[in-house]
């Protein structure tokens, strides 16, 4: 959205998911997963990768003990996962184009900040520091934390409680139609990343990316 946009509505809180919004990181977590089945003799093809793409973090775990055959609980392929991602984190992720500005800006308004992610609350410190923007943030909420995930409407009023900001006047970031729905069932205002004219009933607008929006206001 543009921030001329968020300025007329009285947006007080943006809430960013990090993954493929934030930050530039989907393809490590795809390295990762096909790190993860060569290891057990297996490659990953684009039907995995389709498969997965809307599911939450628990849920692709769940996926692959099921598809593999593994005898490893789906928190332990989790803990797995997050060992190989975090080094990636901290010296390789970049921020989406055109983010860091406008995060900066939002900032500048007095809007308040937080990630709320399915990845370790370390992941995002590392990516986002490692990008000089960690100290805009408010608050990082992970769903490992506190205990929700992005499949219920409670995590994003968690946020929205710990940032002092009434659900109607957030705006929630995200990527993925299954968070986007629970977000706009918080009674949030809800931008998804999306193809042009793809967004539907979960979100309120579609956009392709932050890049631009900025000049845009």
């Amino acid at each position: 959205m543009k921030l001329s946009e968020l300025k007329r509505m009285g947006i007080q809180a943006a809430l960013f998911d990090m993954d493929g919004v934030l930050l530039d990181s989907l393809g490590i977590w795809r390295r990762v997963a096909g790190d993860f089945m060569r290891d057990r003799g297996a490659e990953i093809t684009p039907d995995i990768i389709r498969a997965i793409r809307n599911m939450s973090f628990l849920q692709s775990a769940e996926y692959f003990v099921r598809m593999l055959g593994l005898t490893e609980t789906p928190q332990m392929v989790i803990d797995e996962w997050n060992e190989r991602a975090l080094r990636a984190y901290a010296n390789e992720v970049r921020l989406m184009p055109g983010t860091g500005d406008y995060v900066r800006a939002l900032h500048k308004m007095g809007v308040k900040l937080a990630v709320v992610t399915a990845s370790e609350a370390s992941m995002a410190e590392a990516g986002l520091k490692r990008n000089g923007i960690l100290e805009l943030f408010d608050a990082i909420v992970a769903e490992t934390d506190i205990g929700l995930t992005k499949e219920t409407p409670d995590i994003f009023l968690h946020t929205a409680s710990a940032l002092g900001a009434d659900p109607g006047a957030c705006v929630v970031y995200e990527d993925s139609v299954y968070a986007a729905r629970s977000a706009k069932a918080a009674g949030m205002r809800v931008c998804l990343l999306c193809a042009e004219g793809d967004a539907g009933a979960e979100a309120d607008v579609c956009i392709p990316g932050f890049a631009g929006l900025c000049e845009r206001t």
